[in-house]
């Protein structure tokens, strides 16, 4: 058979699916870059003592709970900068005005978090010596910028830049939490591979999108700075959903520095990333739901069923790394913890499942947040209370604590399950509708 006939096919498929390339480049980035992080603490994990683990952990606990704002405010830049115009407000003028909020933005959260150490770091045992509290706290002064010029980039379709940017910051944390682990004071430069990488980062893409700007006019002088009420009320749901995303599965590792001793919460930061690297892998793909969604929330049937198809992966990644984690302790912990895997067995089980529960919680209410349906956020709210008063009421040992998450999470997935069925009756039914007329306008052989 001639080449060109084998090629054919090939260039057929490529016409096809090509324009879902950048978008799965995209998503290969942001996966090895989970994997990078996950062996940066992987790396903490082995050269840290459990008291210095504990403590890396609890300031990664806190930058994550931070991404509550930051990542709400990517979503918002996302979805709305993905509009090429708007009846209501300038988009671009609006999503300039929303870049100088994030620098606003990263300077208090610095300034709050530097003011308030004296109180925090006695409370929750945290060194406080003021070269530990300058190298963190630079984090919180890049987080927001650099999230805002992801969304922007998202928005563009620059989805290959993007990825690269995302890869690029998880590299370079890992290579400085990889140098500090062999100096005499590891702890010190691992924490600063944190804001190091978001730095660098951020001002390489800052350079890129200025770059860009000739024709794309990411950047643009406004005398004034202006932001709409709709995007302000958006980014304001959209940190409630984050509440969920993020606070649900952190605010117990905070919890549990206060109730327990240092060598116990270092048991339960290493159940809390075995559960993390489990919700970093579904939540890649829950990751596309923004970029994927919002050019189609006009289109009610494309917007489901994309929703459908990144549910359905999610779980099913979810429930394949539990089942790993389950059946195959040895093997799977034992080669990412060690000997200490042994420690935490007997919570793993209900931990994993409170992740999976999450991981429907967080895919429901993303697709319901991008239409505004702000009604799902409330119950993401009433979770996080539910679960910090379970602890606060059974913190007798860490089953209690594994056991507050569980109930917490399952319960607010199956309410938001039960509250979705009916629409997707609806769904099946005009699927039926459609397939039925198109066979009566079928032609008959």
């Amino acid at each position: 058979m001639p080449v060109h006939k084998l090629v054919l096919p090939f260039q057929s498929l490529y016409h096809t699916y090509s324009h879902w390339l950048p978008m799965l480049i995209y998503w290969i980035s942001s996966m090895v870059a989970s994997f990078l992080n996950w062996l940066y603490n992987l790396q903490a994990n082995r050269s840290l003592s459990l008291e210095d683990f504990a403590n890396l952990t609890f300031f990664l606990t806190i930058q994550y709970l931070t991404t509550i704002f930051s990542f709400a405010l990517f979503i918002t830049v996302n979805r709305y900068a993905a509009q090429k115009s708007n009846q209501v407000f300038n988009t671009q003028h609006a999503i300039y005005s929303v870049g100088i909020m994030s620098i606003v933005l990263g300077m208090v959260a610095t300034i709050t978090y530097a003011i308030t150490s004296p109180w925090w770091t006695l409370y929750f045992k945290f060194p406080s010596d003021l070269s530990m509290i300058f190298i963190t706290a630079t984090a919180f002064l890049f987080i927001f910028p650099l999230n805002w010029i992801r969304g922007v980039f998202n928005a563009h379709d620059l989805f290959i830049f993007g990825g690269i940017f995302i890869f690029f910051e998880a590299l370079i944390k890992l290579t400085i939490g990889l140098f500090g682990s062999f100096t005499f004071q590891s702890l010190p430069l691992i924490m600063a591979a944190v804001p190091m990488s978001m730095g660098i980062t951020l001002f390489i893409s800052l350079w890129y999108g200025n770059k860009r700007s000739l024709n794309t006019k990411f950047f643009a002088s406004y005398k004034k700075i202006a932001i709409p009420k709709e995007i302000t009320q958006f980014f304001g749901q959209a940190i409630l959903l984050q509440i969920g995303a993020v606070a649900l599965i952190n605010v117990d590792v905070i919890l549990v520095k206060h109730y327990f001793s240092s060598d116990v919460s270092g048991v339960y930061a290493l159940i809390s990333l075995i559960g993390k690297s489990i919700l970093l892998v579904s939540h890649s793909f829950l990751g596309l739901m923004v970029p994927l969604l919002s050019p189609r929330l006009s289109n009610d049937r494309a917007r489901h069923k994309v929703f459908i198809i990144l549910l359905s992966i999610a779980l099913f990644s979810s429930v394949l790394l539990t089942s790993l984690v389950v059946w195959c302790p040895h093997y799977s912990l034992g080669i990412i913890l060690g000997q200490r895997y042994t420690f935490i067995l007997p919570y793993i089980i209900n931990y994993c499942l409170a992740i999976i529960a999450l991981t429907i919680v967080l895919s429901f209410s993303t697709y319901h947040l991008l239409k505004k349906d702000y009604f799902y956020t409330g119950f993401i709210v009433m979770g996080l209370v539910l679960e910090v008063v379970l602890i606060s009421l059974y913190h007798s040992s860490l089953t209690d604590i594994v056991n507050s998450l569980l109930v917490t999470t399952s319960s607010l997935a199956v309410l938001m399950v039960i509250m979705h069925i009916p629409k997707l009756f609806k769904e099946w039914r005009l699927f039926k509708e459609a397939k039925r007329v198109k066979q009566l306008y079928e032609p008959t052989s």
